[in-house]
């Protein structure tokens, strides 16, 4: 943040230009997949409202109408939008601010209400690390359900002597996999009888369990889930394809007059409408075919399609990590000169601006696509099973369509030119 404050503006060779967008991210992306959501755990913007809570008691509780993932899946539109109209990952000052911002946020809502409301009802950084952690090889659970059967002060749920109960409100005997969890281990320190832990889980097996959890309920009717989900697969698909040359190209091209701002705008919203409209026509058409609604079918289908979603982010995120990952050190080396007069030795621009992508990277780019494409079908499969018949034929065919279509617009992006973030132009 001070680098970005009183540093170049020149957003490459300025911390708050390289790290958030470039590395953060990337390896957010990739720790999720192989250990869990340790983005949300080690978070920092919890930090003040933490320590200012020793002395500043929260008032109220989270008002009960916005007790959905309506508001914060709005504010990931608006933060997709914001990114590529604002470019912020061109500067740092803007970064800067965003963080200082996110703090203030963070820090303001947590004083006001109880738990933690700004992490479960607010965050986007926060509700993007959760969605993506349904495909972490962990879990926070308790281990031995018959303990908690005989347990009665549910001092993971409330609180005790040993410290302060779950911010989001999940009950941990009835808690069902990551959507909500931020992995803070409050439950784990303030278990009394040491029997709540991170286990291992089966990845990607969350949408497929329906029971009744603590604080999400049934899920297929939890149309705000629903939203966010579909929110966050179309707006990663929307977010690397505007990354992409032609892309580029064909957006100046249909909207030569406009401004910069407005160009991102309307071509993000309207990029995000397609994609998300094949999965909505193929619910509303499906739910006919099937003993559901319409709400739950959608519900279904885009919880099918959810790794698709976090394929896409792991790829585009990787990419930039990959390929930018040593536009780390010579900001850092800049930064201590400039503001600490720490010599940590020249910063090797040159290095700095001339990168390119291994070989081995789009292969395994394609390869992750591929493997997700390969378990939507398999959950799609698995719902059409038992459905005899030409009827079990038709709706695997109309949601694999749906899968086949995101499937190959996520390959297209991966072998087209995409802009080198976090260097030097």
């Amino acid at each position: 943040v001070l680098d970005g404050l009183l540093g170049p503006r020149e957003a490459a060779t300025n911390l708050a230009g390289t790290w958030p967008w470039t590395h953060w991210r990337g390896l957010a992306a990739v720790s999720v997949l192989a250990v869990g959501n340790i983005a949300c755990m080690s978070c920092p913007l919890i930090a003040p409202r933490t320590l200012l809570r020793r002395w500043i008691r929260p008032r109220w509780r989270w008002p009960s109408r916005l007790r959905s993932k309506w508001l914060v899946a709005a504010l990931i539109v608006a933060w997709l939008v914001a990114y590529e109209a604002v470019s912020w990952g061109d500067s740092a000052a803007a970064t800067a601010w965003l963080i200082l911002g996110l703090l203030a946020l963070a820090t303001t809502v947590d004083l006001l209400f109880e738990g933690s409301s700004f992490c479960q009802w607010m965050c986007p950084i926060g509700q993007w690390n959760m969605s993506m952690s349904v495909a972490a090889p962990t879990q926070v659970r308790a281990l031995d359900p018959e303990i908690c059967a005989r347990c009665t002060t549910h001092d993971c749920l409330r609180g005790g002597p040993a410290g302060p109960g779950c911010g989001t409100s999940l009950f941990l005997p009835r808690k069902g996999g990551a959507m909500d969890c931020t992995a803070c281990l409050d439950c784990v320190t303030a278990c009394p009888h040491d029997n709540a832990g991170v286990v291992l889980a089966v990845q990607l097996e969350e949408h497929q369990r329906e029971e009744v959890r603590s604080g999400i309920g049934f899920w297929p009717r939890r149309a705000d889930m629903t939203a966010l989900l579909l929110v966050l697969a179309a707006g990663g698909v929307v977010n690397a394809l505007l990354m992409t040359e032609p892309a580029v190209e064909a957006v100046r091209r249909l909207t030569p007059a406009w401004s910069a701002g407005w160009r991102a705008v309307v071509a993000t919203l309207a990029c995000m409408s397609v994609v998300a409209v094949l999965p909505a026509l193929a619910a509303l058409l499906g739910a006919g075919w099937r003993t559901e609604t319409v709400r739950e079918r959608l519900s279904r289908l885009v919880a099918d399609l959810w790794p698709l979603g976090v394929a896409v982010w792991l790829v585009h995120f990787g990419f930039h990590l990959v390929t930018g990952w040593r536009s780390a050190w010579p900001p850092l080396q800049r930064a201590a000169a400039d503001g600490v007069a720490i010599d940590l030795g020249a910063p090797q621009w040159a290095a700095h601006c001339c990168a390119s992508a291994p070989a081995w990277l789009m292969p395994a780019m394609l390869l992750a696509v591929a493997i997700a494409l390969a378990v939507t079908l398999q959950r799609m499969h698995r719902r059409t099973a038992t459905m005899s018949g030409v009827r079990g034929v038709l709706c695997f065919a109309l949601d694999a369509s749906v899968a086949l279509a995101w499937w190959a617009l996520i390959a297209w992006i991966v072998m087209q030119p995409m802009q080198m973030r976090g260097l030097l132009a």
